[in-house]
C-alpha cells in the first residue's frame, strides 16, 4: 500500500471524504482493476451525496469482485434515496447473503426490512448489529425509528434516551421530548384538557402554558410532515392546530 493510498485512507477514516476521493481517484488511474479501490471511491461519492457516481463505481466494483458486500450496501442506500424501496431491499439482501456478520451490512439490511414493513425482523437484525457496536449512535437511532413505526412508544423512549446520551445535541433533545410525549400521550391529553377547563372556568391564564406547549409541539409535527412530503397528514394536523389555537385564544380573551 503506497503513501498516497495511505493518505487517502486516513482522510476517509477521519471523515474528510473530498480529500479521500481526490487521492483515491489519483490511485485509480493506475489501478483500474482494483475492486476494493473502486468500492472506496463509491463510498466517498455516496458520503458526498453524489449518488449517480456512487452507483457507477459500486457497480464496477461488483463486476470485478462479486464477493464484496459493501458495494451492494451502497447500491441499496442509493436506491433508497431515489425512492426505490424494493430495489434497496434487494441489494441489502445481496449484501447480507455475502456478509451476514458485518456491521454496515446488518444496519442497512435491518433498515431495509423496516422500510418494507418487516419491522420485527428489522429490529432483530439491528439488535445483532448493536451486539457488534453497542455504542453506535446511528444504530440506536435506527432502532428508535423502528419502534416508533411499530408504535412501541416505551421502547421508542428507551432508545431515544440512548441516542441523546450518545450525542446530546438540540436536535436529539427535541427527539427525546417527542418520545416522552408519545410515551405519555394519554396523561398529557388529560392534563391539557384539565388545564383548559380550569383556565376557562377560573380565568387562571397561567394554566394555558401546558396547552401552549402542546400547540407548539403540534406545529412542530406539521413542519415534520411537510418536510417528509406527507401532505394529507400535514393538512389534517394543521387544521387541528388552527382549531386548537382558536380555542386557546377564546379562553385567553374570555
Amino acid at each position: 500500500m503506497n503513501e498516497k493510498f495511505q493518505t487517502a485512507e486516513r482522510h476517509f477514516q477521519s471523515g474528510d471524504f473530498q480529500n479521500a476521493l481526490e487521492n483515491f481517484l489519483s490511485e485509480f488511474k493506475t489501478r483500474q482493476q482494483d475492486a476494493w479501490l473502486l468500492q472506496r471511491i463509491a463510498e466517498c461519492y455516496y458520503k458526498l451525496d453524489r449518488f449517480n457516481d456512487a452507483r457507477t463505481f459500486a457497480g464496477k466494483s461488483i463486476k470485478l469482485n462479486d464477493s464484496l458486500s459493501i458495494p451492494h450496501v451502497i447500491l441499496s442506500y442509493c436506491a433508497f434515496r431515489k425512492g426505490d424501496i424494493d430495489e434497496s431491499k434487494l441489494e441489502a439482501e445481496k449484501a447480507y447473503t455475502l456478509s451476514p456478520d458485518t456491521l454496515d451490512v446488518l444496519d442497512n439490511y435491518g433498515m431495509a426490512l423496516v422500510a418494507t414493513g418487516d419491522v420485527d425482523r428489522g429490529i432483530e437484525i439491528l439488535r445483532r448489529a448493536l451486539e457488534i457496536n453497542p455504542n453506535s449512535y446511528s444504530l440506536h437511532n435506527n432502532v428508535a425509528i423502528a419502534h416508533l413505526i411499530k408504535k412501541n412508544y416505551k421502547k421508542y423512549l428507551e432508545e431515544s434516551k440512548k441516542v441523546y446520551l450518545l450525542k446530546p445535541t438540540l436536535k436529539n433533545a427535541s427527539k427525546l421530548l417527542v418520545a416522552y410525549h408519545q410515551r405519555y400521550a394519554f396523561w398529557v391529553t388529560i392534563v391539557t384538557v384539565l388545564c383548559l377547563f380550569l383556565a376557562a372556568i377560573y380565568k387562571f391564564h397561567l394554566l394555558l402554558v401546558i396547552p401552549m406547549y402542546i400547540l407548539m409541539f403540534g406545529v412542530w409535527n406539521v413542519v415534520q410532515y411537510i418536510r417528509s412530503k406527507l401532505w394529507k397528514k400535514a393538512i389534517f394536523h394543521l387544521v387541528i392546530n388552527v382549531l386548537f389555537a382558536l380555542m386557546l385564544y377564546l379562553i385567553f380573551t374570555r
